[in-house]
């Protein structure tokens, strides 16, 4: 009778236990499940909830919930900063360029109304590096108000079918200039017909100008452009060999003022990739680097990708007809 009853009492305790541990798991599944919702949109106030009563676990989901809180708060704050922050970009940018205008517009005058050899040998020594120098200063102000003014989330581009074929055709023979001054042997491959994307015309010719220039600076002897549709994407690439990044440099190549010090007196203002990836984004699309490791490796330096891809519009089965060419005066050495 009381071995009977002492075996219904463990067996009860058992199933007592075990249900109680299967509802326990459950609910942290469940739990787990919350967790992943929240991770996904930590903007929305969500938090976690016990299905299953327990005093242990509620004080558990208490503490993630203070968490969450505290982690949302700390965003809202952040967020709150920049913003801030990037008004005060903007403003001090603004200020910036009316003075160096001036400037420019004076040592212009200066030149062009007296005569090199009226001028006293150290002034007519020292104008050149002055005009360079504010030159540059107007480039760099110029690239910080786009920058802060590009990856704000209040900044839109308004998006529409857009030929990328012709855009990138037009604003490479407007560029061909710094490629020819730089001495690269460059070929492409341009299509012939639109090549029709998501994006806005403004945007793209703003992108395709800054790695033009970013190739002019940094590319060792060659540059290779080509633009192609494949399937939902229309892919333009720039590729080039330098010397003046190394494959760790890669990572960090469109990081806001970034340059490795090799690259420290090409004229640079370490921007104009950074906006450029950031009005990439702005049409939906996406602009990356990588090392180019097929093919032979040049005699010195690495071999470098730029990829710039927008959602195709036109029938990702349609092929394009493409024309293979050096630019007319550059060496071929």
């Amino acid at each position: 009778m009381i071995a009977g009853l002492f075996c219904f009492l463990m067996l009860s305790v058992t199933l007592y236990c075990s249900v109680r541990l299967y509802l326990l798991k459950q609910a942290l599944r469940e739990a787990a499940g919350q967790m992943a919702e929240i991770r996904q949109n930590l903007r929305e106030n969500q938090l976690l909830h016990l299905p299953l009563p327990d005093r242990d676990l509620e004080q558990l989901m208490a503490a993630v919930n203070a968490l969450l809180e505290a982690v949302r708060d700390e965003r809202s704050h952040y967020a709150r900063r920049e913003r801030e922050f990037q008004a005060q970009i903007q403003a001090v940018s603004h200020d910036l360029r009316t003075p160096l205008t001036v400037i420019l517009g004076y040592l212009k005058l200066l030149q062009q109304t007296l005569p090199a050899s009226q001028l006293p040998d150290e002034v007519r020594e020292t104008l050149p590096l002055l005009t360079r120098k504010a030159q540059a200063m107007e480039l760099l102000t110029s690239q910080f108000y786009d920058y802060s003014r590009f990856s704000t989330e209040a900044f839109t581009l308004p998006l529409t079918a857009i030929d990328a074929g012709r855009i990138l055709r037009e604003t490479f023979t407007e560029n061909c200039l710094i490629l020819e001054t730089a001495r690269l042997h460059v070929t492409t491959e341009l299509s012939l017909g639109p090549v029709r994307a998501v994006g806005n015309q403004e945007g793209l010719e703003r992108i395709l100008v800054n790695l033009l220039q970013n190739a002019g600076r940094y590319a060792g002897t060659s540059l290779h452009i080509a633009i192609r549709q494949e399937g939902r994407q229309v892919k333009i690439t720039f590729e080039n060999d330098t010397d003046k990044i190394t494959e760790e440099d890669i990572p960090s190549l469109f990081r806001p003022f970034y340059m490795n010090d090799r690259s420290r007196g090409q004229g640079g203002t370490g921007l104009g990739l950074t906006i450029a990836r950031s009005l990439a984004e702005k049409m939906g699309g996406t602009l990356e680097a990588e090392q180019i490791t097929e093919g032979p490796a040049p005699e010195q330096g690495i071999r470098v990708r730029f990829i710039l891809c927008l959602a195709a519009v036109s029938d990702p089965g349609r092929s394009t007809s493409s024309i293979t060419q050096p630019i007319q005066g550059s060496p071929a050495e």
